[in-house]
């Protein structure tokens, strides 16, 4: 998290990551982590981080995560719907790695489904289960 002056470090919203300003408390925790570990000479490298949002409205839980406006022929799209339980799950999916996902209702996996982003593990293979209630989402982290 070194900044284009040398020993200068920034991190949360007044840094920059491969053009991209995030602007969200967990991605500054992580940067100021980065940038804490440099200062203190070690030689860390920030890989980016995926962006999460959740949120309660009206009792129903919310989180959405990564990139789910692409609009690209290459991005399949998994979903799962429970109507009766309010339930609305949806996987965006390229090249065999999750790039996004929507969480409304149900939000128990979304920080599984979040490390699998973060360390882009490949699910193609699990693609059809891997959001049904059934599927040990933590087999894929080991």
């Amino acid at each position: 998290m070194e900044t284009n002056i040398p020993n200068i470090y920034a991190d949360g919203d007044v840094a920059e990551h491969n053009e991209r300003i995030y602007g969200i408390w967990p991605t500054a925790q992580r940067q100021g982590i980065i940038a804490g570990i440099n200062m203190a000479g070690g030689n860390e490298s920030y890989a980016g981080t995926v962006s999460s949002t959740s949120l309660k409205v009206a009792g129903i839980q919310l989180t959405s995560m990564g990139d789910m406006l692409v609009e690209d022929k290459t991005v399949e799209q998994v979903k799962v719907k429970n109507l009766d339980k309010s339930i609305h799950k949806k996987l965006f999916i390229q090249a065999g790695g999750i790039i996004g996902a929507i969480f409304l209702g149900d939000t128990k996996d979304a920080h599984e489904i979040g490390q699998i982003m973060e360390k882009k593990v490949e699910v193609r293979r699990f693609k059809d289960k891997i959001l049904e209630t059934d599927f040990d989402i933590k087999s894929l982290l080991k």
